[in-house]
């Protein structure tokens, strides 16, 4: 136990039990409550430490500024399945699981204030769908101009294809990707307050000063510095990504959306797994946001032993671009099985 949740348990021990001992305890008369080992011992379960940290969690997430980032949705969502793993039932003493319980309580409505925000954050034409929408166009209209898709490229709007003729103009398609990167990150992950229930965030990099994604751009690019085409490239950097990304915009509605299909079987990475695997792994945000099951501006809905998403067609472009990259979810390993003739049914979430 760490010394911040001993002050943390024991404050709320004071706070509950108050200046009494419990009524089963057998050592009343010897010693103050706060001396007290067996009221600690009846008091500190494993289910009040966890609800206690929830509590903690959730009003610290609620306070930061990433719940309009898919990191964001992904730490609120673990908030709420770790809450509902917890059962009193197992406290064995009867008025600390009463004291378990008003805790639990309180906890749950940090927790549903939380999950409004959440709410809010995912609606259609929310923050999240719109930032996931403008970065994952970027990708598509970078990826297109390798001309794997002709016809697909005719048939998107006059803008728009003199957009990306344009766009293939300055750089290569595949410099262009490289280069946006750092960017896309550096749109999505803002860091992550500290966590007591999720300490796997801190494995994660650091998120990028303003100032530095320029260089990072520069360096992903994998031009030779010094080059001249380091020197086109510095030059015209600025320009093509906010093009990229303009044109992002426009792409998201130019094409029907595609059915992603997840079996409701299918378990996430757990704590350990995602401490090790977020240290070195670069994380697809659009198709993470699927995996959280609350990609609500994407009429997301569960029928049949499985979770469908109808997501806009430029994530699924972006996710096989991203995925060629060694990108994945941070939830899943498998990807999504893709159904791009068939509507999602079920209750919408």
């Amino acid at each position: 136990m760490t010394a911040g949740t001993t002050t943390r348990l024991d404050d709320a021990i004071r706070s509950l039990v108050g200046v009494d001992h419990l009524p089963e305890c057998p050592h009343a008369r010897r010693c103050v409550v706060d001396d007290c080992d067996w009221c600690r011992w009846a008091v500190v379960t494993p289910e009040m430490t966890t609800l206690l940290d929830l509590g903690t969690d959730a009003r610290r997430l609620a306070r930061s500024d990433v719940l309009d980032t898919v990191p964001g949705v992904v730490a609120a969502v673990q908030l709420f399945d770790l809450f509902g793993d917890v059962d009193i039932a197992g406290v064995g003493v009867a008025s600390a699981r009463q004291m378990t319980a008003r805790v639990r309580d309180a906890t749950s409505r940090h927790l549903d204030d939380l999950d409004g925000v959440v709410r809010d954050a995912t609606r259609p034409g929310g923050p999240v769908d719109e930032r996931c929408r403008r970065t994952a166009g970027a990708i598509a209209a970078a990826s297109l101009q390798s001309g794997a898709d002709p016809a697909l490229v005719a048939s998107l709007p006059p803008a728009v294809r003199a957009s990306l003729d344009e766009l293939a103009r300055s750089v290569s398609g595949g410099v262009q990707l490289s280069s946006l990167l750092p960017v896309i990150e550096h749109q999505h992950w803002r860091g992550m307050p500290d966590l007591v229930s999720q300490p796997e965030w801190s494995r994660r990099p650091k998120p990028g000063a303003d100032g530095v994604i320029r260089q990072r751009q520069l360096d992903a690019s994998g031009v030779q510095a010094g080059s001249l085409e380091a020197l086109v490239l510095e030059s015209v950097l600025d320009r093509y990504t906010e093009m990229l990304l303009d044109v992002g915009t426009s792409l998201a509605e130019a094409v029907k959306p595609v059915v992603y299909r997840r079996p409701t079987a299918d378990r996430p990475f757990d704590r350990r797994l995602r401490a090790t695997l977020w240290r070195v792994l670069p994380i697809d945000w659009h198709l993470t946001l699927v995996d959280t099951g609350r990609a609500a501006c994407w009429d997301t809905g569960q029928a049949g032993g499985a979770r469908s998403t109808m997501v806009p067609w430029v994530v699924d472009v972006a996710a096989g671009a991203l995925r060629m990259r060694g990108f994945g979810s941070a939830l899943f390993h498998e990807s999504p099985v893709v159904d791009a003739d068939e509507e999602p049914r079920g209750t919408s979430v």
